[in-house]
């Protein structure tokens, strides 16, 4: 019993160690750059905010491109744009989408990469607004006002549901999707529960064999 117990102790810290590895190798970690820089390696970029987001449903989709941002453009600054822009990235920040970067109604300079025709964007080719205005002699006092003005509709991104990229003709199925992490908590928690099984029954054991 005893090294049943041990075994399992084992399994435990293991699989925990893996979760710690996996969760933190997920991290998006970004080349400190400045606007400037950004914008020379950027194939397009503009100054506006986020209005809508949408979780894409496509098999197919890469993860840098699983999530579609529809933005307002207010300035562009790099290539050409309309009044709004699908901006493709990946879901969370953690593996560099806007998320954490970009709130609805808040400013900031998007710059953007180019890739089998969509633009990808994220967490880490996003600048305050007036550095990039300043960067390109932009900054003007009607740009600055622009920027700093405040919009009624600031808050968290509409977050609509689910549909096909453009050149998608796939859905995903509705059966789970369970990441490492995921996985391993849950394997952590059915050996935590063995573990407190095996120790209650060697308990229950050793006093039967008292009593007899």
């Amino acid at each position: 019993m005893r090294i049943t117990i041990r075994v399992l102790a084992v399994v435990i810290l293991l699989v925990t160690s893996l979760n710690w590895v996996t969760t933190d190798a997920s991290a998006c970690s970004c080349v400190q750059m400045t606007a400037e820089e950004k914008l020379e390696w950027s194939h397009s970029a503009f100054i506006g905010y986020p209005l809508a987001r949408y979780e894409l449903a496509a098999r197919d989709a890469p993860k840098y491109t699983n999530t579609l941002y529809e933005f307002k453009v207010e300035i562009p600054i790099k290539g050409e744009f309309g009044d709004q822009q699908d901006v493709y990235a990946s879901f969370s920040g953690a593996s560099c989408g806007f998320e954490g970067a970009i709130v609805r109604g808040a400013r900031s300079g998007i710059f953007l990469r180019e890739d089998g025709g969509l633009l990808i964007g994220g967490l880490c080719s996003t600048s305050d607004a007036d550095e990039l205005l300043t960067a390109v002699g932009l900054d003007t006092p009607e740009n600055l006002a622009l920027i700093s003005e405040l919009r009624p509709d600031t808050g968290d991104l509409v977050i609509h549901p689910e549909r096909l990229r453009p050149d998608s003709t796939s859905q995903l199925d509705d059966e789970a999707r369970l990441d490492p992490t995921t996985i391993s908590y849950w394997f952590v928690a059915v050996a935590a529960g063995l573990l407190l099984a095996a120790w209650i029954s060697g308990r229950y054991s050793g006093r039967t064999t008292d009593q007899n």
